[in-house]
């Protein structure tokens, strides 16, 4: 199982990135457009189409707007495991960090006796 991190700041206040992350339905135009191409909004969660043509199943897990905290997971394609989160802050100087952290499993990344069941 892999883990990643990846902390991005910028200089655009802590409520505009809040914003557009908590957006879940415009991944492929507010957040990374040309890696996402479509995204449609069905109760609970999102389908995600990415521009290799494959496309995902992400349960929203949860939105916190108090902590400015976005938790979702995934299904389909390759993926075995997938859970993530995406997290906005605030710097006293003025910039704003935001953290996206996931976990994730793909077949054919664990022994074939596990991917059996066993």
């Amino acid at each position: 199982m892999a883990s990643i991190r990846k902390e991005i700041s910028t200089t655009a206040r802590p409520e505009e990135v809040w914003d557009a992350i908590r957006d879940v339905g415009a991944l492929h135009t507010r957040l990374v457009p040309g890696f996402v191409v479509d995204t449609q909004l069905n109760p609970g969660e999102r389908i995600v189409t990415f521009v290799n043509g494959m496309t995902i199943r992400e349960p929203i897990v949860a939105i916190d707007d108090q902590d400015r905290r976005l938790v979702w997971s995934a299904v389909g394609g390759r993926l075995t495991h997938y859970n993530a989160s995406a997290e906005v802050f605030a710097n006293e100087d003025g910039s704003t960090p935001s953290c996206h952290s996931s976990r994730s499993a793909c077949m054919g990344s664990m022994p074939a006796a596990r991917r059996a069941g066993r």
